[in-house]
């Protein structure tokens, strides 16, 4: 595979466990919800930006 195509399967396995720890916000914290979101909000703008690739 491309490392652009291996790249893009990292940010997605990354978006995907950060979506399962958001949902368990009673268990992991406000802080903590507060920083995966704002990791989230970097995954999902970073491939079109190009920061990552």
């Amino acid at each position: 595979m491309q490392s652009k195509t291996i790249g893009k399967i990292i940010v997605d396995l990354g978006v995907t466990v950060l979506l399962m720890l958001l949902m368990a916000f009673e268990r992991i914290g406000r802080t903590a919800h507060e920083w995966i979101g704002a990791g989230m909000f970097v995954l999902f703008n970073a491939p079109p930006a190009g920061f990552l690739f």
